[in-house]
């Protein structure tokens, strides 16, 4: 009688287990290491893993926590004096070769191979296909930063939506990427990718902003075997403004750089 009762409550204590959600220990699951952030089941050969922590959607980088509403979005003041005589529409982009094992804005610190002005299809890794100095370079680990001035008309909230994507070109490379307003991190993943010829990264951060100029900055890098031509990869940036619904591809028309 006594064992039926010890048995009986066991049963009882790890229903309750379960239905809390700690079946994992109530089965005697090892929780103390977490699995890769990307990767197939255990055994099997994983084929596209994060480089660095995982962050889910929606949540503060590093923490899991879930953003505040826009109302607490962070303000960042434009910049204080821009001369629009000396802009100019495009935006300026760098190419240097990538180092995976340096970071990429030491990187961009240093003399680039070459210069030229996107006015259109931002942020695309093969941009570089389209200017007759810098077309030499494709099939190179490249690193790419676009530099411009980012004209922004109304206050309030803005949703800036990215996504690190590829398409097509299968093999291992990394990929790396950062998006900044001003002085602050709007957008950063880094992947490794083997086997699968598509990558799709998004996340999306709110910034309260007025009406002036601000400074974006895209880097995007890409390291491993030599991508095909016809390969889609970018960083693909979207920005909902104040009381819209729907957020917008970047319109080349709100981005500028110095000439002078």
């Amino acid at each position: 009688m006594t064992m039926r009762r010890a048995l009986l409550h066991v049963t009882v204590f790890t229903s309750l287990l379960a239905a809390a959600g700690c079946g994992s220990f109530a089965a005697g699951a090892d929780l103390s290491h977490d699995g890769p952030a990307w990767g197939l089941d255990a055994g099997a050969r994983p084929v596209l893993e994060r480089v660095g922590p995982r962050v889910e959607p929606g949540a503060l980088p590093g923490t899991g926590i879930a953003r505040g509403p826009a109302e607490d979005a962070l303000f960042i003041a434009p910049l204080a004096s821009v001369d629009t005589a000396e802009l100019a529409h495009g935006a300026l982009l760098d190419v240097w070769l990538n180092d995976r094992r340096r970071d990429i804005r030491e990187l961009t610190n240093e003399r680039s191979l070459g210069t030229m002005v996107a006015r259109g299809d931002f942020f695309r890794y093969n941009t570089v296909n389209s200017d007759p100095d810098l077309r030499g370079l494709w099939g190179q680990g490249l690193l790419l930063k676009w530099s411009a001035l980012l004209e922004i008309t109304e206050r309030g909230p803005h949703v800036f939506m990215s996504e690190l994507a590829k398409e097509r070109s299968t093999g291992a490379y990394e990929f790396r990427t950062l998006v900044r307003v001003n002085d602050e991190t709007v957008f950063e993943r880094g992947v490794r990718v083997n086997l699968t010829n598509t990558v799709s990264e998004l996340d999306s951060r709110v910034l309260t902003l007025a009406p002036g100029f601000y400074r974006l900055e895209v880097w995007l890098a890409a390291s491993g075997r030599p991508l095909d031509s016809s390969t889609q990869l970018g960083t693909y940036l979207k920005i909902r403004a104040p009381g819209v619904m729907t957020a917008e591809p970047l319109q080349s028309s709100r981005v500028w750089h110095r000439t002078g």
